[in-house]
């Protein structure tokens, strides 16, 4: 089973009002593309998996996240080092 999975199947979404859309990033380069196609969604938060290429970018991550003005939740407390919300 994919990471994907495993998290859709771990949170409980539906049943507390909420909707999980995953989204895939392959390289560094794609934070800022896909953080301005966010930006138009209005989304209310962001849930950060850790993986190499996520943890190698924590402070990214996290500086994006906040310029967007997007509570971000990490898997880990060394995002939050970086800026992550929690």
């Amino acid at each position: 089973m994919g990471t994907k999975q495993q998290i859709l199947k771990a949170v409980p979404a539906r049943a507390l009002g909420l909707t999980v859309r995953p989204l895939e990033v392959r390289a560094a380069d794609d934070f800022e593309r896909l953080f301005a196609a966010l930006s138009k969604e209005r989304l209310d938060g962001l849930y950060v998996i850790s993986s190499p290429l996520m943890n190698a970018n924590q402070k990214r991550i996290a500086g994006i996240a906040l310029k967007s003005r997007l509570p971000s939740v990490h898997s880990n407390g060394e995002y939050v080092d970086a800026g992550g919300l929690m």
